[in-house]
């Protein structure tokens, strides 16, 4: 009876949304800091936690994620993925790869239109980056991309705000 109470809970939200317009990849160019996210083995006790979008000349997009762990003063930790644009008509359809042959999944669901707000997620609701230009984002728009992103099917419930300094 657990089995089937399990699999009556679960709902399918389908296809993530991607931006109206095609995502520019000139403008999410640079350094973002995280806001908010849905942690992996990796980030669980992320502190000042950064995204950095690099676009060469060659059309290639670089991510690098580096973040303090433990504390606001732990370790420094960084990883740097190579990003394969996997649509290049939205320019929001990714495959990240850290380590070769494995990638992982993600789309961008939401970018403000001044670029000053990113969010990007995996496909299975289970990973989700908030990132912004800025240290910090005001509580109203915390709580409206949180109530947007529950909305999609990601569990907002486990969303990490991590400390940022």
């Amino acid at each position: 009876a657990l089995l089937f109470t399990g699999c009556a809970s679960f709902q399918n939200f389908g296809e993530l949304p991607t931006p109206t317009e095609p995502v520019n990849l000139t403008r999410i160019d640079g350094v973002w800091h995280v806001q908010a996210y849905l942690p992996t083995i990796v980030d669980r006790n992320a502190y000042n936690s950064t995204f950095e979008f690099d676009l060469h000349r060659t059309g290639d997009l670089f991510l690098g994620y580096t973040f303090n762990s433990g504390g606001p003063e732990g370790a420094l930790k960084s990883y740097h993925f190579d990003v394969e644009i996997d649509d290049y008509r939205t320019n929001a359809d990714w495959s990240l790869q850290l380590i070769w042959p494995f990638e992982r999944d993600f789309r961008v669901i939401y970018v403000d239109p001044d670029y000053e707000v990113l969010v990007f997620g995996h496909p299975n609701r289970k990973y989700l980056y908030v990132l912004s230009r800025d240290f910090f984002i005001t509580p109203e728009l915390y709580e409206w991309i949180m109530d947007y992103v529950a909305s999609l099917g990601y569990d907002t419930s486990f969303a990490i705000r991590p400390g940022q300094q």
